[in-house]
């Protein structure tokens, strides 16, 4: 049914199977425009942007070894979309890893990490207690940076990102300052990403342009479900909990 027809007929329909029609052909424009309108925003984001092509090694060997656990099947599964993603040079990863409280998501994440941005304090702590140990063992450098870090520290860690000497950054909001430059951000990490708004996420990004991003949440709020839905975002679920 064409455009015209369609609007004649959803205001005044011959019958309900009509307006049916109708209906149903409206709402297929509306989701094809915005399906659109998000494709175009994500890659005019990324016009004269050369994605990063990460590659697997050592460090992410040494690192799954350094797990004191194997991932399941669902957790595999995930951290194989996303190394497919970031392995691939012809594309920035923008990735969703969606799965409820105790499902993994933190062992997942922990293979594909350069800065992780949380929320909050404490949750940025929590991240570097249980991650940065098995980076340490993995040969990896780390630190951590929130609104409470030490003035002489922050100097350090600032000097270490720009020097791209430090390879693992957890922090908080203060990772958007200004003064946080890094050498080569090829991965942006946020948890929570509901909790984050679309300006804070691409002032993160903008401080590594081409870098893949991967957001994960344990909260599917409808935004959330809608971005995945209609293309802005690739999706990863992890439904169970491992044993």
């Amino acid at each position: 049914m064409s455009n015209a027809r369609a609007l004649r007929s959803i205001h005044f329909p011959s019958s309900m199977a009509e307006r049916d029609i109708a209906r149903r052909r409206l709402a297929y424009e509306e989701c094809l425009y915005l399906q659109l309108a998000l494709r175009l925003r994500n890659d005019g984001g990324l016009v004269d942007v050369v994605p990063y092509a990460h590659t697997a090694g050592e460090h992410l060997a040494a690192l799954k070894q350094a797990l004191p656990f194997s991932l399941s099947d669902e957790q595999e599964a995930a951290f194989q979309d996303i190394l497919r993603d970031m392995c691939d040079g012809g594309r920035v990863m923008n990735r969703l890893l969606l799965g409820d409280v105790g499902t993994g998501k933190t062992a997942v994440a922990a293979s594909a990490q350069a800065c992780v941005m949380a929320p909050t304090g404490v949750l940025a702590r929590q991240y570097a207690d249980k991650t940065g140990p098995l980076l340490s063992q993995a040969g990896m450098s780390w630190a951590l940076l929130t609104g409470a870090t030490p003035a002489s520290e922050r100097d350090r860690i600032h000097a270490q990102l720009e020097s791209g000497e430090l390879d693992v950054l957890f922090g908080t909001h203060a990772v958007l300052s200004d003064d946080v430059t890094f050498k080569h951000l090829s991965l942006v990490v946020i948890d929570e990403q509901h909790r984050f708004g679309v300006g804070q996420r691409n002032a993160l990004r903008a401080k590594g342009p081409g870098a893949d991003l991967l957001v994960m949440t344990a909260t599917p709020i409808p935004r959330t479900l809608a971005l995945s839905v209609y293309g802005d975002l690739d999706t990863s679920i992890i439904r169970h909990r491992p044993v």
